[in-house]
């Protein structure tokens, strides 16, 4: 005897299925180069589903994308100074396990001369400038140096959470005393 079992999908899970299809998609096929047919192959998710959540807009799905981008890779709106650098290094690669292909969304688009890119570099800068007021006394290569750390720390997987810890304590070592550099951003 056949039983037929639904399974629920829950909206946490049918977002970050459809929004992670959405960022393989752009990089795979290039910006708005796929259909919404596409998108619920790759995702798994039924059209059904995607334009009850989502919408039938393109364009409006690529932009919750990047606010994906935004909010969980470089923690906007959210805040460098609301979290600690490792509780936010640890968030953002639990954010890219549930979407891997972030990175390559990143990567892909970020050098483009497109307003993609021009939205990437602006979260970018977004960041830096949170830097800037979290180590007001570190020069702009000091600051470059720490984002190049979250960038790094956070792209790489195999890097384990004890590595993670080391680093963000050599980076207190190596600041320099007068940073005033909150020691609770760095933990």
């Amino acid at each position: 005897m056949k039983t037929d079992v639904k399974v629920r999908t829950s909206k946490s899970e049918i977002y970050w299925k459809t929004l992670s299809a959405v960022l393989k998609l752009e990089v795979e096929k290039g910006h708005l180069q796929w259909k919404l047919t596409d998108l619920a192959r790759i995702s798994g998710v039924q059209r059904t589903l995607i334009y009850y959540y989502f919408g039938s807009n393109r364009e409006s799905l690529v932009e919750e994308a990047l606010e994906l981008v935004a909010r969980d890779l470089f923690g906007i709106p959210r805040g460098i100074m609301n979290t600690d650098l490792l509780t936010s290094i640890t968030e953002a690669r639990e954010m890219i396990e549930k979407a891997p292909q972030i990175l390559q969304f990143y990567l892909r688009w970020r050098s483009t001369s497109s307003p993609m890119g021009d939205r990437l570099r602006a979260y970018e800068k977004a960041y830096k400038k949170r830097l800037e007021m979290t180590f007001p006394h570190l020069k702009t290569e000091e600051r470059d140096s720490i984002f190049a750390l979250f960038f790094g720390l956070v792209s790489l997987p195999d890097i384990s959470k004890k590595a993670i810890r080391a680093a963000t304590r050599s980076l207190v070592r190596v600041l320099p005393q007068n940073s005033m550099a909150p020691a609770s951003f760095l933990f």
